[in-house]
């Protein structure tokens, strides 16, 4: 795939969606630990994993573009830590409205062992065939199954809460995210196209943290109510 006129002002402003997408897991983070204190940590290293990720490639992509300097461990890290942390929130996500968790060591164990095996595989698979991106399509594969999960997953929770704009802003993100794996595959990347990209994704982002944030307020008003009615 070919690049043309990528910038440092492009590349600065990657970090923008990177930084909504911080906001809007940290929202998510706190939710989940005001349904499930004993997911807090749980939730919080997934949302370590998936912010930090964002924030090395924003920071590959800058330091590429403004001084030459190509630390392709800060681009490939992507793949794992984006996919360690969406699987690891997409399950959060899913057990907060379940019974109390109270083993949660087993919890760990159920995602991080076959996390590990996976990415155990990929790393297999990237220095047994240095040339091939196989490791890679299926890592990033595997963020899109989680990322869908999660969404949709949200979704249904906004819809029971009688959120229905929240839900409709995450399906916009949800949407979006299809979008952009689309403009990804055109061959030659010009400086318009990923001017559009960074547009979309920004969209994309800012949907998602407003739909995350009303979630996160509802959540947070009934907590109050409730303490307030008990009082």
């Amino acid at each position: 795939m070919a690049y043309e006129g990528y910038t440092v002002p492009l590349a600065l402003f990657d970090y923008i969606p990177v930084g909504l997408s911080i906001i809007a897991f940290y929202f998510l983070t706190k939710r989940i630990a005001i349904l499930r204190p004993e997911l807090a940590t749980f939730a919080r290293f997934a949302w370590f994993f998936t912010c930090t990720a964002g924030v090395l490639k924003a920071s590959w992509k800058l330091l590429l573009t403004g001084g030459g300097m190509n630390f392709i461990w800060m681009s490939d890290q992507l793949f794992f830590l984006l996919f360690t942390g969406l699987t690891m929130m997409a399950m959060a996500v899913i057990w907060s409205k379940r019974a109390a968790t109270d083993n949660m060591s087993k919890r760990w164990l159920m995602v991080l062992v076959p996390i590990l095996l996976i990415i155990a595989y990929a790393l297999y698979m990237k220095f047994s065939n240095p040339d091939s991106r196989a490791w890679n399509y299926m890592l990033l594969g595997l963020s899109t199954i989680s990322n869908l999960v999660l969404s949709i997953t949200l979704i249904m929770q906004a819809k029971k809460e009688g959120l229905i704009l929240a839900g409709v802003l995450i399906a916009l993100n949800l949407i979006a995210v299809f979008v952009l794996s689309g403009l990804g595959r055109i061959e030659v990347q010009t400086a318009a196209l990923q001017w559009i990209e960074e547009g979309v994704n920004t969209f994309a982002q800012g949907s998602f943290l407003y739909g995350v944030w009303m979630m996160y307020n509802y959540t947070n008003n009934q907590v109050t109510q409730k303490q307030a009615g008990a009082a």
